[in-house]
């Protein structure tokens, strides 16, 4: 069982209120699985197509010494990483990577798992800015390994150099394998005037709000 205390701070007065009751333990999550991170994890190669990269762009780069830098040269182009053996994707419910537009930005990027083109996510790229997508797997057709990973031109045309980092298998979109998140898990129902107020949800998320009028 978890114990959750709640302290309320309303004019002046301390109101302390606790409640027990049994919740569900969160699931254990998967760790995240690496793909790259300054350098393609172990088994995985690159099979990219009509593209210029580099795995050891040093700049930019989103965290550590260096980055992968990409440009497509011909229409459908691809970054392709193919990963031998298959990863189990059992635990895992995201795809995560960043992305920066380099100079330019709006790059328009197809992502697929496993060559099944009827499951696909398209990204866009943001001039000079690191952002971070968390591509749902379920929206990859929901593939129980992962074999290949493809960054595809989404134009029809060549496009100019972009960057990827931290490329990895996560359980969960928030940070650390999803634990925590920052996603509120409730609201002031009651018309509280400043109160502060801590809570543990059976997600495993910890929630910390401070409401005024």
């Amino acid at each position: 069982g978890v114990l959750i205390v709640a302290l309320l701070l309303q004019s002046g007065a301390l109101v302390q209120a606790a409640q027990a009751q049994t919740l569900a333990e969160p699931a254990s999550a998967a760790a995240d699985r690496v793909i790259y991170d300054n350098a393609l994890a172990a088994g995985w190669a690159d099979w990219s197509w009509d593209t210029t990269d580099n795995l050891a762009a040093n700049a930019p780069v989103h965290s550590g010494a260096a980055s992968v830098s990409v440009q497509f040269n011909k229409a459908w182009a691809g970054f392709y990483l193919h990963a031998d053996p298959a990863v189990s994707l059992a635990g895992y419910t995201h795809l995560r990577f960043w992305l920066h537009g380099g100079a330019t930005g709006g790059q328009r990027i197809t992502i697929m798992a496993n060559q099944n083109d009827a499951a696909t996510v398209e990204v866009t790229a943001t001039k000079d800015a690191w952002t971070q997508h968390d591509v749902v797997l379920a929206d990859l057709g929901s593939p129980a390994t992962l074999s290949d990973i493809f960054w595809q031109d989404a134009t029809g045309g060549s496009q100019p150099v972009f960057y990827l980092d931290d490329i990895s298998l996560v359980s969960g979109s928030g940070g650390g394998g999803g634990f925590p998140d920052p996603t509120a898990d409730g609201s002031n129902q009651d018309g509280l005037d400043n109160p502060t107020a801590i809570a543990f949800a059976p997600s495993g998320r910890v929630f910390v709000a401070i409401w005024g009028n």
